[in-house]
């Protein structure tokens, strides 16, 4: 079990179980290393076979962060020292966990507070409960080092209302609890002091062993927890985002955001994002939300194992990680200066397989979703 990762089995009513996960590195924002995923995806399959526990919530401890993503900066140090193997496996577990994740019956309740990033988002995405409290900050900032949206985003970056995949995965758009809400990344918005009095209610609560009809009686729950709502910044541009959705080519993309960023400050600091970002991530991203449109959840993590080992070979992902979190000069030397100036036969490379043996990923069983995401 890694010491990163604090799970407790608590007594809920009729001789039934909840598991409590909690993600126990607040001195690091609770950012995932290989350990701390593996022992989280262990906890959950665990839990989904063992009929006594009914209800499955995950956390994060510290007041800062639910979870600011993955431990790229290891990362990039490991695959530097020539651990290849590691790194792939290092995201082959993130991917397998999240989704179990997805696939779990047993309801499960993730209770997101502070910076939710990359990694975190991929936890969140998958459970059935998504519930924040009103200091959120969600956000996938992977083209700002190097990388692409990942944790199945490929999948979720295309459910989302037209023209929101492309702002969020392109540009790092940061979410507040309405807009999370508005894309499908929230359900309800609870008070952090309030985390308590919820569990005891819901540990309180005539438990069936029927997953449906549990996850029931957990919205009820939630419902008498939950803070009003107005809708969000996202839910009230339509037409700019209808504009984003219908650009052709991520130049293009990037001439409208900024036009629209002249009249919202909100979308002037995603265009400035984008604007930074390493034009590889940026190219590698347009063309992997567009191929990326009908593919399955398996699919979807499949292929985004395949973009993250071709990423790890890129020089842009070692340059952003020194750039943002080891020098933290924020001032990176891309590869190339413009999307346009990107050579398409290296994007297109990233999308080949870099093993000649089967796919890791390839017994990840087929999806019956119930995550709550359409």
């Amino acid at each position: 079990m890694s010491k990163d990762v604090h799970l407790s089995y608590l007594p809920a009513a009729g001789g039934k179980r909840l598991l409590c996960i909690r993600i126990e590195a607040p001195e690091r924002l609770n950012t995932l290393r290989q350990e701390t995923t593996a022992a989280i995806g262990d906890a959950v399959r665990r839990a989904d076979q063992d009929e006594s526990v009914v209800f499955i919530w995950i956390e994060g401890g510290g007041k800062k962060a639910f979870c600011a993503g993955g431990d790229v900066r290891m990362l990039s140090g490991n695959y530097r020292k020539g651990e290849k193997e590691s790194v792939l496996h290092f995201f082959t577990t993130e991917y397998s966990t999240d989704y179990a994740i997805h696939m779990a019956k047993t309801p499960i309740l993730c209770f997101a507070h502070g910076i939710v990033m990359g990694g975190g988002m991929g936890i969140l995405a998958g459970c059935r409960h998504k519930v924040l409290t009103p200091d959120v900050v969600l956000a996938m900032p992977e083209v700002s080092i190097g990388l692409f949206p990942d944790v199945g985003a490929t999948w979720f970056l295309n459910r989302m209302p037209r023209g929101c995949g492309r702002l969020l995965g392109l540009c790092g758009y940061r979410m507040d609890a309405a807009d999370a809400c508005f894309l499908g990344f929230g359900d309800r918005v609870v008070q952090q002091e309030d985390r308590d009095a919820l569990f005891e209610s819901l540990a309180a609560l005539d438990w069936t062993g029927n997953p449906e009809r549990d996850a029931q009686a957990v919205d009820a729950v939630l419902a008498h927890f939950e803070l009003p709502l107005e809708p969000g910044f996202l839910a009230e541009k339509p037409e700019c985002l209808r504009k984003l959705a219908l650009a052709p080519d991520p130049v293009s993309f990037g001439e409208i955001l900024l036009e629209a960023g002249k009249r919202e400050p909100r979308l002037m600091e995603a265009s400035k994002t984008f604007g930074s970002a390493s034009p590889f991530s940026i190219c590698l991203t347009w063309r992997q939300l567009g191929s990326g449109r009908h593919l399955s959840l398996k699919q979807a993590f499949c292929l985004e194992l395949i973009l993250a080992a071709r990423c790890l070979e890129h020089p842009d992902f070692h340059e952003g990680v020194r750039a943002l979190l080891v020098d933290k000069d924020g001032a990176p030397v891309w590869k190339d200066s413009r999307p346009e100036k990107v050579d398409p036969s290296e994007v297109r490379h990233c999308f080949t397989p870099p093993w000649s043996s089967l796919h890791p990923l390839k017994d990840l069983p087929e999806p019956a979703l119930i995550s709550g995401w359409s």
